[in-house]
Formats: C-alpha cells, sequence, structure tokens
C-alpha cells in the first residue's frame, strides 16, 4: 500500500481545505462561511470598531479583496504570502531579542 505523504501545513500553492490559520475575526468569520473566491465572496458590515480596524488592515494588505458590489471575501493566496513576509520579517529580530536576553541572564550568573 503506497504511502501518501502528509503536509505539515496549508502552503500557497494548495487548493482551499481545511487547516487554514487566519489573524482577525473577519477574516476567520470569511473563512467560516467559505468567502475564499470572488464567486463566493459576501456581504460584511464590521459590528465594532476592533472588526473594522481588522477590516482596514487586510484590506490594506490585500489580504481580503473587496468586489465593486461591496462584497468580499479571503484571498487565501495574499494571505498566506503576507503572512510568510511577516515571518521573515520578525524572525531575525526574535533571533536578536533571543541573544541579547540570554546575555544579560549570563552576566547576572554567579557560578
Amino acid at each position: 500500500m503506497p504511502v501518501t505523504p502528509q503536509l505539515r501545513g496549508p502552503r500557497p500553492n494548495d487548493p482551499p481545505h481545511r487547516g487554514h490559520r487566519v489573524r482577525g475575526p473577519v477574516a476567520g468569520r470569511l473563512l467560516a462561511v467559505h468567502a475564499i473566491t470572488p464567486a463566493d465572496a459576501v456581504p460584511y458590515t464590521p459590528p465594532d470598531r476592533i472588526a473594522r480596524w481588522w477590516l482596514d488592515h487586510h484590506l490594506r494588505t490585500g489580504t481580503i479583496r473587496r468586489l465593486p458590489d461591496g462584497r468580499i471575501h479571503l484571498d487565501l493566496h495574499a494571505h498566506y504570502a503576507h503572512a510568510e513576509a511577516r515571518s521573515r520579517r520578525l524572525t531575525p529580530i526574535a533571533l536578536v531579542a533571543a541573544i541579547a536576553i540570554a546575555g544579560i541572564a549570563v552576566m547576572f550568573y554567579r557560578g
């Protein structure tokens, strides 16, 4: 019986399937109603200012697209591209911070 490889997580070129991780309540809502293509776009009005901020953030980054008729949908390819860019930007900062914290801790070591 052939063994099929298991994916560790969704990749940008994978077809839509379960297991997507998104940031914010708006993207989560769009994913829950399966609004991930222009044909599946839904009308959405943010219920509060926090959801409004998240919607504006996703529209700015291009992870949520607004159609001419006002409906919106989540662009998974743009979402994963943005997440990867954010990871590439923040990883070096986290490494430098971790090394600095370790260096400070070593200065206080009395062995």
